[in-house]
Formats: C-alpha cells, structure tokens, sequence
C-alpha cells in the first residue's frame, strides 16, 4: 500500500533536509504509529503520501501510484483510495454532523440513495446514531474527531492517514502515547510484551476476543475469559491495566458479575447525559477506601476537576422564590451543598401527579404522607413535583429534611434565606433524627458563606461550637414548620 525506497526531501525555500535515506513499507492491514521529536519529518512523510509535496530524490508508492511521477490531474483519483483525519478536525461549522460526513460523498459525485444508505450506517460504526443533526460547536472534543473519523471512512477508503491523532496533548504525552487498533488478546499480549508501558487502556472489555475460545466478542464466556487473560498479564509483569466496560440500562457493569470479582478496583463515572457535571465513584476497592468521590465538569476542552462542587451547583439559585432550598448531602466524605427545589400546586386530576427528578420518588411520597398526617398539610388534592438541580441523583437520607421544607416552602408560599442550609433524616413519625458528619456537614456551610443551618436537635451537641453560623435545632417537623411559619 505504500512504500517508500531511499527517500530524501530537501525544502528548497529553507535548503532544509527533512527526510533523507528513508526507507519502509507499509501493507494492508497493517497499522502504523509514526513518533518523533518536533522536526523529525512526521509531518513530511504524510506530505508525501498525500501528494501534498514530492520527494526530492527516491521513489514513494501509495496504492499504487508513483507520488514522483503523479500528474496533477490524477492527484484527486488517487487521494479517494486515503480517507485523511486531519489534526484540527476540519469540520465545517455551518453542517450538521450529517452533512459533514455526507458531504465528502457528494464531492466524488455519489449518488443521494447511496449516501442515505452510507452515513448513517458510518455514523452508527463509530457510536455518533443519535447525533445526525447537531452541528460541531454542540459536540465534544472526541464526538468531533469521531465525525472526522466517520468522514474519513465514508467512502471506503484503502487507507486511512491521520494527523498527529494525540495532537492535542502536550509533546511529551504524545510520545508517552502508543495507540493500538486491535482486538485480538494474542496480538495485545505481544504488542504489551515488546512496548513494556506502565499504563494499559482496554476500550472496551465487550470487543474483545480470545481466539482459544469459540464464542463471539462481548459473550459471557469471551468478557470472562479475556479479563482473565488481562489480569494474568497485570500481575506478571506489574502492568497496571484500566478496562472500559460497557454499562446496562440498569447503571451496572454489562457482563457475567463475575467480572467486578476478578478486578481489584470498580470506578462507576456517572452523570445525567445532558449535566455537565460527571462524578467518579468508587464501588470496589483492593487497596483503599471506596468512601471517596471525584467531581468532573465536562467542559469545550475536555473534563476538568471541580474543586469545589457546592459553589459550582449553586450558582444560578433563584433569590426571593418559595419551594428553593440549599440541602447538604455527603459524596463519600466530601460535603456537597446542593439546591432542592419543589412545586405544590392544585390538581384538576383524579389522582395527584407526583414526580421527583434527582431523588427517590418513593422516598418523596413517603415525606409527603408524613406531612399529611403529623402536620395536617392537605397534600392529597395538590400536584407535587420535586427537583435536584444539576442533574445530580441524590439518595442519602440527609437530604429528606430540604425535601420537606421546599415542600413546606412552595406550600405555603414562604421564602426560605438565601443564607440558610438543612440536613436531616425525616422518620415516619415526624421525628428529625441525627446523620453522619454533621460537623463537617456545617464547616461545608460556613466556608461558602451561609449564616444559619437547620439541623436534628440531637446533632447539635455532637458538633459543639463553630463561630460564623447560626445553629437551629429540631426535633419534629412540627417544630420545622413552626420556625419557618412562624
């Protein structure tokens, strides 16, 4: 597919030597990772092959066609054998991801039932179904260069040659970088075996095979025995090896659960599809406490750290609105201050709706029969609808006790302060009791400015003093009510 013999470039404006005595050759189904220091020639050599410039001396063959010899004419013709992935991606603004890759059909005079029938099924092969419409500024980083791929690939290319696809990491990390386009345990194993890198990512765990067993990719007995595969590999040669895993609808590992017992560690990275915001969890841990969170905010460039999530979901609480309140809920051992919203109005059905999006629904009709029956609150005939902003799923019990008040709240058309938080288990008889942390629950308050927290009577003497914050103890949700309502 391509070869080049003796090859030397020299850039006549510079009198620069970019390649000389470059010999090697490529065949089908091979893939090639080009590395090299800034200067090397990379950028040259994928020059040549795409007929962008000629070699100055030597002979360089792709698919066939001389690249010395080529009349310009018959550039174009030889350039549909490539699909090119360039580094910036090159996506036209103006075009739904459709458009873009159906465009670089329609520019080699395919026919429309031909491209109807080939992007979508390109845009499905490279995970983008779903995503025909949208334009490139509404897509992420990797969706845009999965367009590019798509692009790319559209046309059946020969070969593909893509443009420093770790562009965008700095220098050294791209050299630290090695991509391998394979499935294959065996050829994995050999290619880990000759590279000896200290860090290995499998994506994912579902597409790959191993040839000793005779199921297809992604059964039971194939994700079993090749983690059984990876694992010897990690703890004979002191590898350590990430596995992507796919997921159910479910939110669980798909797979045999024999899987999560193999592994040492179990990440879940969790998030609503439309939040920003990811959270990485984890739920198994060999070597460590599985008591700690990493909170991520998917941003233009990528995911980027939040180092403060309180003040990062906070933003954009409405002032001066009934059914708002600031909640404190634990994430592992890290505090979260987060806002709970609820609306209670009249209901002109037969049956009240209720729906809670981020916390428990049953959990919400349970707080509302118990402010029926203790507080006498005649719920019964009204809609309740109850909210977490930003997309967060909250099911700790802390957070019953803003559930109730943003009720009480939206209810009775009471504005809660801006500057007051609460935390709190609600019980079936009305009763507020203590929950974990309350101490570091309340230093969380303090330090984002809050003057006032509404807390389990009996959490207090456990907290003693902490300056800066007012502390409101309660006992009951009668006593809750009384305070808000005066």
């Amino acid at each position: 597919m391509v070869e080049m013999r003796n090859v030397r470039k020299i850039y006549d404006s510079s009198n620069t030597v970019a390649l000389d005595r470059v010999d090697f050759s490529v065949e089908e189904g091979e893939f090639v990772f080009l590395v090299g220091i800034s200067g090397s020639g990379k950028s040259t050599i994928i020059k040549l092959i795409t007929g962008e410039v000629r070699p100055t001396s030597g002979r360089v063959i792709v698919n066939g066609y001389d690249m010395a010899k080529i009349r310009r004419s018959r550039l174009p013709k030889m350039r549909r054998t490539l699909g090119v992935i360039f580094q910036d991606f090159r996506l036209i603004d103006n075009m739904t991801v459709y458009d873009n890759v159906a465009f670089a059909m329609r520019v080699v005079g395919a026919r429309n039932r031909d491209i109807r029938k080939r992007v979508p099924y390109v845009l499905e092969l490279v995970g983008l179904d779903g995503r025909e419409r949208r334009f490139p500024n509404e897509l992420s980083g990797g969706e845009q260069q999965r367009v590019a791929i798509a692009r790319a690939l559209v046309n059946n290319p020969r070969m593909i040659v893509a443009d420093e696809p770790t562009g965008n990491l700095d220098p050294v990390r791209s050299l630290e970088l090695m991509l391998l386009c394979e499935t294959n345990l065996d050829a994995i194993r050999e290619a880990i075996a000759q590279a000896q890198p200290k860090v290995v990512i499998i994506d994912s765990i579902q597409t790959m095979f191993n040839e000793s067993v005779s199921s297809a990719p992604g059964s039971v007995s194939q994700v079993r025995e090749s983690t059984g595969v990876l694992m010897q590999i990690a703890k004979g040669t002191g590898v350590s090896i990430f596995i992507v895993g796919h997921v159910t609808k479910e939110g669980v590992v798909a797979g045999p659960r024999v899987l999560e017992h193999m592994v040492d560690t179990v990440l879940y990275f969790e998030g609503d599809r439309l939040a920003s915001y990811r959270i990485l969890r984890a739920v198994k841990n060999r070597f460590g406490s599985t008591n700690e969170v990493g909170v991520f905010e998917m941003r233009e460039d990528g995911l980027r750290e939040v180092t403060n999530p309180s003040e990062y979901l906070l933003e954009g609480k409405p002032e001066n609105a009934s059914g708002s309140v600031v909640a404190c809920s634990l994430e592992g051992t890290r505090p979260i201050l987060i806002e709970v919203q609820a609306l209670v109005c009249q209901s002109n059905l037969g049956i009240p709706r209720r729906t809670a999006d981020g916390a428990d629904a049953n959990r919400v009709n349970l707080l509302i029969a118990v402010l029926e029956k203790r507080l006498g609150l005649r719920l019964s005939g009204c809609d309740a609808y109850v909210n977490i902003t930003g997309g967060i799923r909250l099911r700790e019990p802390a957070v019953d006790l803003g559930i109730v008040l943003a009720i009480i709240s939206s209810y009775r058309e009471v504005v809660i302060d801006e500057k007051t938080i609460v935390f709190g288990e609600v019980g079936l008889s009305g009763e507020i009791r203590a929950v974990s942390q309350a101490k570091a629950r309340v230093q969380e308050a303090v330090k984002l400015g809050f003057e006032t927290v509404i807390l389990p009577q009996v959490s207090i003497r456990s907290i003693g003093k902490i300056d800066g914050i007012r502390m409101l103890g309660v006992r009951t949700v009668r006593d809750l009510y009384a305070l808000v309502t005066g």
